[in-house]
Protein backbone atom coordinates (compact mmCIF):
# COMPACT_ATOMS: atom_id res chain seq x y z
CA UNK A 1 0.00 0.00 0.00
CA UNK A 2 1.29 3.63 -1.11
CA UNK A 3 2.20 5.73 1.78
CA UNK A 4 -0.56 8.49 2.71
CA UNK A 5 1.09 11.85 1.58
CA UNK A 6 0.82 14.23 4.80
CA UNK A 7 -1.57 17.01 4.59
CA UNK A 8 -0.20 20.50 3.38
CA UNK A 9 0.26 22.72 6.60
CA UNK A 10 -1.91 25.95 6.65
CA UNK A 11 -1.22 29.44 7.62
CA UNK A 12 -5.00 30.81 8.74
CA UNK A 13 -5.23 34.99 8.24
CA UNK A 14 -8.73 35.72 10.16
CA UNK A 15 -8.47 37.96 8.66
CA UNK A 16 -7.45 40.83 7.15
CA UNK A 17 -10.37 41.61 5.48
CA UNK A 18 -12.49 41.97 8.69
CA UNK A 19 -11.96 42.10 12.37
CA UNK A 20 -13.18 39.06 12.96
CA UNK A 21 -12.33 38.74 16.89
CA UNK A 22 -14.05 42.16 17.68
CA UNK A 23 -17.20 41.92 15.20
CA UNK A 24 -17.73 38.48 14.73
CA UNK A 25 -16.17 36.16 17.29
CA UNK A 26 -19.24 33.30 17.82
CA UNK A 27 -19.32 33.33 13.42
CA UNK A 28 -15.42 32.72 13.60
CA UNK A 29 -15.92 30.39 16.91
CA UNK A 30 -18.28 28.58 15.27
CA UNK A 31 -16.57 27.75 12.43
CA UNK A 32 -13.42 26.84 13.93
CA UNK A 33 -16.14 23.90 15.86
CA UNK A 34 -17.16 23.01 12.75
CA UNK A 35 -14.21 22.39 11.35
CA UNK A 36 -14.64 24.48 8.29
CA UNK A 37 -13.98 28.14 7.42
CA UNK A 38 -16.59 29.52 5.13
CA UNK A 39 -16.40 33.03 3.57
CA UNK A 40 -17.16 34.77 0.46
CA UNK A 41 -14.09 35.85 -2.29
CA UNK A 42 -13.28 39.24 -2.72
CA UNK A 43 -13.90 40.04 -6.21
CA UNK A 44 -16.31 37.29 -7.04
CA UNK A 45 -18.38 37.69 -4.31
CA UNK A 46 -18.60 33.27 -4.89
CA UNK A 47 -19.15 31.14 -1.70
CA UNK A 48 -15.48 29.87 -0.38
CA UNK A 49 -14.93 26.56 2.32
CA UNK A 50 -11.77 25.55 3.90
CA UNK A 51 -12.67 22.80 5.71
CA UNK A 52 -9.75 21.02 7.71
CA UNK A 53 -8.40 18.96 10.53
CA UNK A 54 -6.19 20.74 13.69
CA UNK A 55 -3.42 18.83 12.81
CA UNK A 56 -3.65 20.30 8.87
CA UNK A 57 -2.89 24.00 10.44
CA UNK A 58 0.27 25.17 11.39
CA UNK A 59 -0.96 28.99 12.52
CA UNK A 60 -4.25 30.87 12.92
CA UNK A 61 -3.47 34.39 12.71
CA UNK A 62 -5.58 36.64 14.35
CA UNK A 63 -5.96 40.31 13.34
CA UNK A 64 -8.00 42.36 16.31
CA UNK A 65 -7.70 46.33 17.45
CA UNK A 66 -10.07 44.35 20.17
CA UNK A 67 -10.24 40.84 21.41
CA UNK A 68 -12.49 41.46 24.21
CA UNK A 69 -15.12 40.31 22.71
CA UNK A 70 -13.21 37.06 21.73
CA UNK A 71 -11.80 36.73 24.44
CA UNK A 72 -15.35 36.97 26.53
CA UNK A 73 -16.37 33.91 25.08
CA UNK A 74 -13.44 31.62 26.47
CA UNK A 75 -11.68 30.37 23.27
CA UNK A 76 -9.03 29.04 24.21
CA UNK A 77 -10.10 25.26 23.82
CA UNK A 78 -11.20 25.76 20.16
CA UNK A 79 -8.39 28.07 19.41
CA UNK A 80 -5.57 26.84 21.17
CA UNK A 81 -4.82 23.52 19.27
CA UNK A 82 -4.82 25.81 15.94
CA UNK A 83 -1.62 27.99 17.44
CA UNK A 84 -2.78 31.21 17.44
CA UNK A 85 -0.78 34.29 17.00
CA UNK A 86 -1.96 37.84 17.82
CA UNK A 87 -1.68 40.05 15.46
CA UNK A 88 -2.63 43.42 17.56
CA UNK A 89 -3.37 46.58 16.22
CA UNK A 90 -2.75 49.48 19.08
CA UNK A 91 -2.94 53.21 18.95
CA UNK A 92 -4.43 56.10 20.24
CA UNK A 93 -6.80 57.97 17.40
CA UNK A 94 -10.02 58.86 19.26
CA UNK A 95 -10.65 61.07 16.40
CA UNK A 96 -10.74 58.44 13.26
CA UNK A 97 -12.07 55.75 15.41
CA UNK A 98 -14.95 56.48 16.54
CA UNK A 99 -16.44 52.98 16.87
CA UNK A 100 -13.63 51.42 18.93
CA UNK A 101 -15.24 51.19 22.32
CA UNK A 102 -12.56 49.98 24.62
CA UNK A 103 -10.29 52.61 26.05
CA UNK A 104 -6.43 52.09 25.16
CA UNK A 105 -6.02 51.20 28.54
CA UNK A 106 -7.92 48.12 28.39
CA UNK A 107 -6.56 46.70 24.84
CA UNK A 108 -3.44 47.13 26.53
CA UNK A 109 -4.76 44.87 29.35
CA UNK A 110 -5.47 42.41 26.70
CA UNK A 111 -2.46 42.22 24.97
CA UNK A 112 -1.07 41.20 28.83
CA UNK A 113 -3.57 38.59 28.89
CA UNK A 114 -2.52 36.96 25.47
CA UNK A 115 1.20 37.62 26.86
CA UNK A 116 0.97 35.69 29.78
CA UNK A 117 -0.91 32.92 28.03
CA UNK A 118 1.14 32.45 24.93
CA UNK A 119 4.55 34.59 25.35
CA UNK A 120 5.59 37.55 24.20
CA UNK A 121 6.71 35.95 20.68
CA UNK A 122 3.36 35.68 20.05
CA UNK A 123 1.72 38.83 20.00
CA UNK A 124 3.00 41.05 16.75
CA UNK A 125 2.14 44.70 17.83
CA UNK A 126 1.22 47.07 14.95
CA UNK A 127 1.17 50.71 14.98
CA UNK A 128 -0.57 51.30 11.92
CA UNK A 129 -0.89 53.26 10.64
CA UNK A 130 0.16 56.42 10.79
CA UNK A 131 -1.66 59.17 9.72
CA UNK A 132 -1.91 63.26 8.99
CA UNK A 133 -5.02 65.17 8.59
CA UNK A 134 -5.95 68.38 9.22
CA UNK A 135 -9.46 69.05 11.24
CA UNK A 136 -12.18 71.27 10.62
CA UNK A 137 -10.11 74.28 11.45
CA UNK A 138 -7.43 73.34 9.33
CA UNK A 139 -4.90 72.56 12.15
CA UNK A 140 -2.52 70.03 11.29
CA UNK A 141 -3.55 66.94 13.56
CA UNK A 142 -1.37 63.23 13.78
CA UNK A 143 -1.64 60.18 15.83
CA UNK A 144 1.67 59.33 16.81
CA UNK A 145 2.15 61.30 20.18
CA UNK A 146 0.56 57.53 21.52
CA UNK A 147 3.73 55.80 20.54
CA UNK A 148 6.13 56.15 22.88
CA UNK A 149 3.32 55.73 25.76
CA UNK A 150 2.07 52.35 24.60
CA UNK A 151 5.75 51.62 23.14
CA UNK A 152 6.68 51.77 26.86
CA UNK A 153 3.97 49.39 28.47
CA UNK A 154 4.51 46.58 25.54
CA UNK A 155 8.42 46.85 26.04
CA UNK A 156 7.70 45.43 30.22
CA UNK A 157 5.36 42.99 28.45
CA UNK A 158 8.54 42.07 26.57
CA UNK A 159 6.67 42.70 22.88
CA UNK A 160 10.06 43.32 20.72
CA UNK A 161 8.50 43.97 17.55
CA UNK A 162 6.41 46.82 16.12
CA UNK A 163 5.08 46.91 12.26
CA UNK A 164 4.21 50.22 11.06
CA UNK A 165 2.99 52.08 7.52
CA UNK A 166 2.31 55.46 7.12
CA UNK A 167 -1.98 55.63 6.13
CA UNK A 168 -2.26 54.84 2.08
CA UNK A 169 -4.73 57.18 0.73
CA UNK A 170 -7.25 55.06 -1.20
CA UNK A 171 -9.22 56.73 -3.13
CA UNK A 172 -12.43 54.97 -1.11
CA UNK A 173 -10.33 57.10 2.18
CA UNK A 174 -10.17 60.28 0.10
CA UNK A 175 -13.96 60.22 -0.35
CA UNK A 176 -14.88 60.05 3.38
CA UNK A 177 -13.40 63.52 3.77
CA UNK A 178 -15.86 65.89 2.98
CA UNK A 179 -18.15 63.66 4.90
CA UNK A 180 -15.68 64.12 7.68
CA UNK A 181 -14.86 67.67 7.62
CA UNK A 182 -11.24 67.06 7.21
CA UNK A 183 -8.34 66.19 4.61
CA UNK A 184 -5.78 63.59 4.80
CA UNK A 185 -2.52 64.54 4.37
CA UNK A 186 0.45 62.36 2.84
CA UNK A 187 3.90 63.49 4.17
CA UNK A 188 6.79 63.87 2.04
CA UNK A 189 9.31 60.79 1.57
CA UNK A 190 12.04 63.22 4.05
CA UNK A 191 9.25 64.35 6.15
CA UNK A 192 8.34 60.32 6.65
CA UNK A 193 12.16 59.42 7.34
CA UNK A 194 12.36 62.35 10.12
CA UNK A 195 9.29 61.13 11.71
CA UNK A 196 10.06 57.24 11.68
CA UNK A 197 13.76 58.43 12.76
CA UNK A 198 12.38 59.81 16.08
CA UNK A 199 9.85 56.90 16.79
CA UNK A 200 12.60 53.85 15.61
CA UNK A 201 15.25 55.58 18.44
CA UNK A 202 12.68 55.78 21.07
CA UNK A 203 11.88 52.01 20.00
CA UNK A 204 15.37 51.31 20.27
CA UNK A 205 15.86 52.63 23.93
CA UNK A 206 12.95 50.22 24.50
CA UNK A 207 13.98 46.70 22.52
CA UNK A 208 11.77 47.10 20.09
CA UNK A 209 11.95 46.55 16.42
CA UNK A 210 10.30 48.58 13.80
CA UNK A 211 9.08 46.72 10.78
CA UNK A 212 7.99 48.71 7.52
CA UNK A 213 4.55 46.96 6.35
CA UNK A 214 4.92 47.17 2.72
CA UNK A 215 6.46 50.51 2.47
CA UNK A 216 10.41 49.39 1.10
CA UNK A 217 11.71 52.99 0.88
CA UNK A 218 11.15 53.75 4.70
CA UNK A 219 13.53 50.27 5.21
CA UNK A 220 16.96 51.01 6.54
CA UNK A 221 15.87 54.71 7.23
CA UNK A 222 17.41 54.27 10.61
CA UNK A 223 19.47 51.31 12.62
CA UNK A 224 16.16 50.19 13.78
CA UNK A 225 14.17 50.03 10.95
CA UNK A 226 13.76 46.73 8.33
CA UNK A 227 11.31 45.38 5.80
CA UNK A 228 8.79 43.51 7.47
CA UNK A 229 5.95 41.26 7.11
CA UNK A 230 2.54 40.64 9.23
CA UNK A 231 2.54 36.94 8.29
CA UNK A 232 6.22 36.16 8.87
CA UNK A 233 6.32 32.23 7.78
CA UNK A 234 10.40 31.81 9.12
CA UNK A 235 9.78 33.84 12.36
CA UNK A 236 6.00 32.15 13.15
CA UNK A 237 8.32 28.58 12.61
CA UNK A 238 11.25 29.65 15.79
CA UNK A 239 8.06 30.94 18.14
CA UNK A 240 5.15 28.29 17.08
CA UNK A 241 5.67 24.84 18.34
CA UNK A 242 4.09 22.83 15.66
CA UNK A 243 5.25 20.62 13.09
CA UNK A 244 6.15 22.93 10.25
CA UNK A 245 6.81 20.19 7.82
CA UNK A 246 4.53 21.08 4.43
CA UNK A 247 4.55 25.03 5.24
CA UNK A 248 5.06 27.14 2.27
CA UNK A 249 7.32 29.57 3.44
CA UNK A 250 7.60 31.67 0.04
CA UNK A 251 6.18 35.37 -0.09
CA UNK A 252 2.70 35.60 -1.08
CA UNK A 253 1.91 39.14 -1.05
CA UNK A 254 -2.10 40.62 -0.20
CA UNK A 255 -0.67 43.84 -2.31
CA UNK A 256 2.26 45.48 -3.81
CA UNK A 257 5.02 45.67 -1.40
CA UNK A 258 3.98 43.04 0.76
CA UNK A 259 5.96 40.38 2.00
CA UNK A 260 3.87 38.40 4.35
CA UNK A 261 4.13 34.14 3.65
CA UNK A 262 1.37 32.42 1.92
CA UNK A 263 -2.29 32.24 4.13
CA UNK A 264 -5.75 31.84 3.32
CA UNK A 265 -7.72 34.67 4.22
CA UNK A 266 -10.99 33.61 5.76
CA UNK A 267 -12.62 37.21 6.58
CA UNK A 268 -15.06 38.89 4.47
CA UNK A 269 -15.76 42.93 3.46
CA UNK A 270 -17.84 43.60 5.82
CA UNK A 271 -19.15 46.95 7.88
CA UNK A 272 -16.38 47.37 10.78
CA UNK A 273 -17.80 48.62 13.94
CA UNK A 274 -14.82 50.68 14.40
CA UNK A 275 -15.53 52.82 11.63
CA UNK A 276 -11.52 54.06 11.51
CA UNK A 277 -11.55 56.80 8.78
CA UNK A 278 -8.45 55.45 7.57
CA UNK A 279 -9.56 51.99 7.01
CA UNK A 280 -9.09 50.66 2.98
CA UNK A 281 -11.09 48.02 3.90
CA UNK A 282 -13.94 49.05 5.37
CA UNK A 283 -16.94 49.90 3.05
CA UNK A 284 -18.82 52.99 4.61
CA UNK A 285 -18.39 54.90 7.58
CA UNK A 286 -20.95 55.95 10.25
CA UNK A 287 -20.05 58.18 13.05
CA UNK A 288 -18.97 61.22 14.50
CA UNK A 289 -16.75 63.92 12.34
CA UNK A 290 -13.12 64.31 14.41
Amino acid sequence: MPKATRPRKLIVSASRRQDLPACAPDRLLAQIGARSFEWKQPYSGKPATLAFEPEEIFCLALWSKNFGPLFGRDPFELIDPLHPYFIFTINDCRALEPGLAPSLEHRLAQAKQIVERYGAPRLLWRFDPIVHWLDRAGRPQHNYAGFEPIARRLGRLGIRRCVFSFAQLYGKVLQRQRKLGVRFVDPSLERKKEILGALATSAASLGIEMLSCCQSELAGCHANVRQGSCIDGPYLRTVIDADPTGLDLNAHPSRAGCGCTRSTDVGNYERCVHQCAYCYANPCLDGAAP
